[in-house]
């Protein structure tokens, strides 16, 4: 309640002479005319503001229809698919902050499923969301049962995940959220995943940016890795493998 004093003059009732220092108070409600300010506005996308789940086995497609009973082949270990820096889903798209993997690595599952869970308590679906950057597990792994001799083929499969280069986005939060209170949670689920990974922000990788440009522009030292890796110093060649040719040690 809001209490408005205001100055009223007043006469006497027998000499009709006017009375000064006479004030009227009246209670008003203090919200009745209050306007808020407006929010911003937000592009939230229609569907999926949270992290969906998704199959835990793979629904594989045959032409137009849709195969249940498929037996699924057992892939050969590619080590291409983490190896090297990702070129394309490197830089955040949607939302303001995001995890980033630091390396190559599989991801799991269950992996995805204690990231799903530990997230969407701290998302309100009103004003802010947040969205996969990777695909669901599709690659499947085997592994033999404990006890068994080597030989005899290769094993089940067991599981199904994610291959992951370095510098992929995993994820991406945005919307009206408070950084602050959100940091630590995402900090907590960048510890979780099985590669080193990092939380990072569309500042965070713009100053990265500029600062990688200049020292590129203003560095005068050619003593560099690469410059010691054309030039084989000390015969360091026979030590280096191909792609430290290519990614001049940054990258595995």
């Amino acid at each position: 309640m809001l209490t408005i004093v205001r100055h009223v003059g007043s006469k006497c009732h027998t000499c009709h002479i006017e009375i000064a220092g006479v004030f009227q108070m009246t209670r008003v409600a203090a919200f009745k005319n209050l306007t808020l300010p407006k929010q911003k506005e937000i592009d939230l996308p229609e569907k999926y503001r949270r992290l969906y789940i998704g199959d835990k086995t793979p629904q594989f497609v045959q032409g137009n229809q849709q195969v249940g009973a498929f037996k699924i082949r057992r892939l050969p270990r590619d080590l291409s698919l983490i190896r090297g820096p990702e070129l394309i889903h490197n830089k955040l798209q949607y939302g303001h902050i995001g995890i980033q993997a630091l390396n190559g690595g599989y991801l799991q599952y269950a992996h995805m499923n204690n990231i799903r869970t530990t997230l969407n308590r701290f998302i309100d679906e009103k004003k802010s969301y947040a969205v996969w950057r990777i695909e669901y597990p599709w690659r499947p792994y085997t592994r033999k049962p404990a006890s068994v001799r080597m030989g005899a083929g290769k094993g089940a499969i067991k599981d199904f995940s994610v291959p992951v280069k370095a510098n992929r986005m995993l994820l991406e939060v945005g919307g009206d959220i408070e950084l602050q209170k959100l940091w630590r949670v995402l900090k907590h689920i960048s510890g979780q995943t099985p590669m080193n990974s990092r939380v990072v922000t569309t500042e965070l990788l713009k100053q990265e940016a500029e600062v990688a440009e200049k020292l590129t522009k203003t560095n005068v030292n050619l003593f560099s890795f690469g410059d010691c890796a054309r030039k084989n110093y000390m015969g360091i060649k026979k030590e280096m493998s191909p792609y430290d040719f290519i990614w001049h040690g940054k990258y595995k």
